[in-house]
């Protein structure tokens, strides 16, 4: 057989294959078979099946996808992730400045954003959202992700500056460099987010020329001073270090241990809607990195008063656009579009009907009945 005829073989039973292929589809149309129920919803819910029950309804203590998809309709932060680019957009800061190297951000918060009790929403807020995510006593297994914040590493490992008794002054840390504490090469690696004002496609932050930066301040004037050495706060690892470095360890000797406290992580509340972020290194893609759940403010009231139970449905306040109606674990979690919303005008849907669920052939079922709209896992099962 020539190599011509076999081509013609091959190129013959593709068109055949494909055929019966659209033969196969215009059938099932015919005969209205389809493997799911399209029948038109009687509300306007979202009914979704979105992985295993969610580990905690804190948008700290969460780390996987199921949660941050649930985290993301309650919760918001001072950006958010645009939908279809996934760069960073304003979310409960509706603008920024941005210093000369990316080092220093100042976020302006919305005067229209609330609590979902109708507490509003300042940089406080956000100040003690930070602060406890950092908190070694929380332990988030995020925290990681701010250590671009000066002394949130220090903060979250328990660590100590070291100060001469005499005259105050504190070890440096480019005195160091080989020594000083370094945010890992990988998590440095992202793309830098192009941000917008929201509204139209206009950059969000100012010209550099142009920028107006917070005032300044004590505490701006502490944080911007060159960075101290952070040293272990466990005497046992802090004396493997000392030991490790000849030169450290004799600048050390006699030196005096003062913990790194919450109050000298880099962020501050200028005013009651300005909130200045002060990072260790250059980071333009911070913006994107912030738009992360855990970064998403949390109340400080209702944490202090309920403790471990604020995220319990009946005292949990959220900031998103959709707050939390009933939560059976491990049956259904209802989400319901929340008025205070500061953008509550164009949040479409009335509710979110979160079922959780990794099971493939049960969440099968519920699709194949029209019990559910979407599913996490997109495998059909064997």
């Amino acid at each position: 057989m020539s190599m011509f005829r076999s081509s013609q073989i091959r190129l013959g039973v593709g068109i055949l294959a494909l055929a019966l292929v659209i033969a196969g589809c215009s059938a099932s149309a015919k005969n209205q078979v389809y493997f799911g129920k399209v029948t038109p919803p009687s509300d306007n819910t979202l009914h979704y099946v979105s992985g295993s029950e969610p580990e905690s309804l804190d948008p700290q203590i969460g780390t996987d996808q199921p949660e941050a998809r649930i985290y993301m309709s309650i919760f918001e932060g001072l950006t958010e992730y645009h939908p279809k680019t996934m760069e960073a957009i304003p979310a409960i800061a509706e603008r920024w400045d941005v210093n000369h190297d990316s080092s220093e951000f100042v976020f302006h918060l919305r005067k229209n954003a609330r609590w979902s009790n109708g507490d509003p929403i300042t940089a406080r807020d956000f100040v003690y959202t930070f602060r406890r995510g950092f908190s070694p006593k929380l332990a988030s297994r995020n925290a990681y992700l701010g250590y671009y914040i000066k002394y949130a590493q220090g903060y979250n490992e328990g660590g100590v500056f070291a100060r001469d008794p005499r005259t105050g002054e504190f070890l440096l840390a480019k005195d160091f460099k080989e020594d000083a504490p370094k945010v890992e090469a990988n998590k440095a690696e992202a793309p830098a987010p192009a941000p917008t004002d929201g509204k139209t496609n206009a950059p969000a932050t100012q010209p550099a020329e142009k920028q107006s930066p917070a005032p300044e301040t004590e505490f701006s004037k502490f944080i911007r001073s060159p960075e101290r050495l952070v040293l272990p706060s466990d005497e046992k690892d802090r004396n493997k270090a000392l030991e490790a470095d000849p030169k450290l360890k004799a600048a050390v000797a006699g030196k005096e241990f003062v913990e790194v406290k919450a109050e000298d992580v880099g962020i501050e509340a200028v005013d009651d809607y300005t909130i200045r972020v002060t990072l260790t290194q250059s980071a333009p893609f911070f913006l994107g990195v912030i738009a992360h759940q855990f970064f998403r403010a949390v109340p400080q009231k209702i944490i202090e008063q309920h403790h471990e139970a604020w995220t319990q449905p009946q005292n949990i306040v959220t900031c998103g656009p959709f707050k939390v109606e009933t939560w059976k674990p491990y049956d259904k979690l209802v989400m319901v579009r929340d008025p205070m919303y500061w953008d509550a005008a164009k949040v479409r849907l009335d509710r979110i009907a979160f079922y959780p669920s990794d099971d493939n052939p049960t969440t099968m079922n519920m699709y194949k009945a029209g019990q559910v709209d979407a599913v996490l896992n997109h495998t059909v099962p064997a």
